[in-house]
């Protein structure tokens, strides 16, 4: 794990070190200890652990899409929840989340806007550019300017397990790709490369580099596990004043 970051058995939660000094926000990517999200079942007991429970929680339906999704007022109701793979917010008082178990999860913070986000990018939502699309929502919404933002990448499927064929090697940059006996799609590598030709500044983007296949201690992967597989949330929200 990358030293930026730090581990809490305890709340099950991989923070940014750095953000944890901010006093205001909520944040994490979620480990086996804190339960499996493939429901929202676990949600309420969770947040407690974190210090949330005073803040309403939103998800979206995800559908590997480039679809942003602005919360406004939360819902803890699953049927609710819109589909998008990106959910951007500006209440305090809310969390708002994703769901994975190999796709990347990504984070952000505008200190100066106190705007958030939590974005879904598996190789399809990054061929679709999810994370520019919420950060072209972040400065159309909010007002944010794109060297303001600071951008978490969770754990994910790394480079070294995640095999593809060519009708996905070939929806991406050589720099994205790692050539074995077969592609191996680099999902860290390239939603960083977007950010960065979105103007997010490359200091400013903090990678967990943990691989959701490997560790299996630590998460759930839907290409080891299958169906059966459970699922991380990676979480973000800004508690009232």
């Amino acid at each position: 794990m990358s030293p930026l970051f730090a581990h809490s058995e305890a709340n099950g939660l991989i923070q940014v070190e750095s953000w944890r000094a901010k006093t205001w926000l909520i944040h994490g990517f979620t480990t086996r200890q804190a339960g499996d999200f493939a429901t929202l079942d676990a949600v309420p007991s969770a947040m407690k652990t974190w210090g949330a429970s005073e803040l309403t929680f939103e998800s979206v339906r995800q559908t590997h899409s480039d679809r942003v999704h602005i919360s406004e007022s939360g819902s803890a109701r699953e049927a609710d929840h819109p589909e998008a793979d990106a959910i951007l917010t500006q209440s305090q008082g809310s969390l708002v989340s994703v769901r994975t178990a190999d796709c990347l999860p990504l984070l952000f913070v505008d200190e100066s806007r106190r705007a958030l986000a939590a974005v879904h990018a598996g190789w399809r939502g990054t061929a679709q550019q999810i994370t520019q699309r919420a950060v072209e929502r972040m400065r159309d919404e909010f007002g944010s300017r794109s060297q303001d933002l600071e951008v978490a990448i969770g754990p994910a499927i790394g480079v070294c397990c995640y095999e593809v064929g060519p009708e996905v090697a070939d929806q991406f940059p050589a720099s994205s790709i790692q050539h074995k006996q077969r592609a191996h799609l680099d999902l860290v590598a390239e939603n960083r490369r977007q950010l960065i030709e979105s103007g997010v500044v490359p200091e400013q983007i903090h990678a967990a580099g943990l691989c959701t296949h490997c560790r299996s201690d630590l998460f759930h992967s839907h290409r080891r596990d299958g169906a059966a597989a459970g699922r991380m949330m990676a979480v973000i929200g800004a508690l009232p004043t």
